[in-house]
């Protein structure tokens, strides 16, 4: 199982690209001062809600190796040349900042009057944050979760108590930099480190085939929705997730931009029309069984015609769960398809009737093929 920590905030986008990383990845953590997990109402409400539906994981700093960055964060900065100090107390005075948590250094056991002292960060007076310089911030907060995903700590395992691979994800550009330059470098021959830079050199060509081929909202989706989806169909993530990631890799070393635009394009397109076939799978079974449903002999009854319409919905989701189908390896994209994509449905609902509009033209036109 793979899981993926986000960071350098606190609370997680309310974006369709984090939505698209808690339906793609097994797991999804954050990192979360005690504080805020021992006072659950200041976090927002969207973020509370994941955190008690187990879709996000709240990761304390106290997890990971206390002293583990003492030496090594403070050797790194020394070590910068005067020319970039320069610039980073320049765009401290300038108050181009970023605030972290005290607990993340005090967990880190990294010196926060140390780094005041190089004219990166204060305190803030009777306050839980410390200011940083902001690009200090980001390799802070990307050597924190360096540490927390290196393998074989407690917090990794899964609910079942198996280990689980760990690598750091971000939406914000300047994070992702942060984890392959800097205090990193020092670590390039590691693993953890060799794992994470092959994680963000394909994250690119991940997220563009993730937006063609896995549609949702641009904005938040309801929580329960996104429960209901993992509780039925997760078991069919780690097949779509290996046939993705073999493409992914395949791309991602095509080093002509061009020939990789390209290579993306055609690929997409490929799994676009075998995702098509799928969704078409989905609605024929649907239609050659639907108009025997008995919840067509009440659909008609509720007072709402979308009532009838989610209700149809649930039956067609019943009808294909058939074990040849759940074996494709798109299966998972189908269905997501389904239920987060663009709702254009195969049918309309008669309000009087509470029947599919042309379900009966359908029907008898696939008993006549069949006898």
């Amino acid at each position: 199982m793979e899981g993926v920590l986000y960071f350098p905030y606190i609370e997680v986008p309310d974006s369709g690209w984090f939505t698209r990383t808690l339906l793609y990845w097994d797991q999804v953590g954050t990192i979360v001062p005690n504080s805020y997990i021992e006072a659950p109402q200041r976090l927002s409400p969207y973020m509370l809600e994941l955190v008690r539906s187990e879709l996000v994981r709240e990761v304390e700093p106290f997890n990971t190796n206390v002293d583990a960055l003492r030496p090594d964060f403070y050797s790194y900065l020394t070590g910068l040349s005067s020319n970039e100090m320069d610039e980073r107390r320049e765009a401290f005075q300038l108050d181009e900042v970023a605030r972290v948590h005290r607990d993340k250094f005090v967990g880190m056991g990294v010196d926060v009057y140390a780094i005041e002292q190089l004219g990166l960060a204060r305190t803030e007076l009777g306050g839980e944050s410390v200011q940083l310089e902001r690009r200090t911030a980001s390799e802070f907060m990307a050597a924190l979760a360096l540490k927390l995903c290196e393998p074989g700590q407690a917090w990794q395992a899964d609910a079942d108590g198996w280990g689980m691979r760990w690598v750091p994800t971000t939406d914000r550009s300047e994070a992702a930099q942060a984890l392959v330059s800097g205090l990193a470098q020092e670590e390039d021959a590691t693993p953890l480190f060799l794992r994470i830079q092959g994680h963000v050199q394909t994250d690119e060509v991940r997220v563009k085939i993730l937006d063609r081929m896995l549609p949702v909202p641009t904005g938040p989706v309801p929580v329960g929705r996104i429960v209901r989806f993992r509780r039925k169909y997760g078991d069919l993530l780690p097949r779509l997730r290996r046939l993705l990631e073999e493409e992914v890799d395949s791309t991602a070393g095509i080093e002509n931009p061009a020939m990789q635009q390209r290579h993306i394009d055609r690929l997409t397109d490929e799994l676009t029309q075998m995702v098509g076939q799928a969704e078409a799978y989905l609605n024929e079974t649907f239609q050659r069984r639907i108009a025997g449903s008995r919840v067509l002999r009440w659909a008609k009854y509720l007072p709402v015609v979308s009532h009838a319409a989610d209700a149809t919905r649930d039956v067609a989701d019943s009808l294909v769960t058939q074990a040849d189908f759940r074996m494709e390896p798109l299966a998972y994209l189908a269905f997501a398809h389904t239920e987060f994509g663009p709702k254009v449905p195969p049918f309309k609902i008669d309000p009087m009737t509470g029947r599919p509009i042309g379900i009966d033209s359908v029907a008898e036109s696939g008993s006549a093929a069949d006898s």
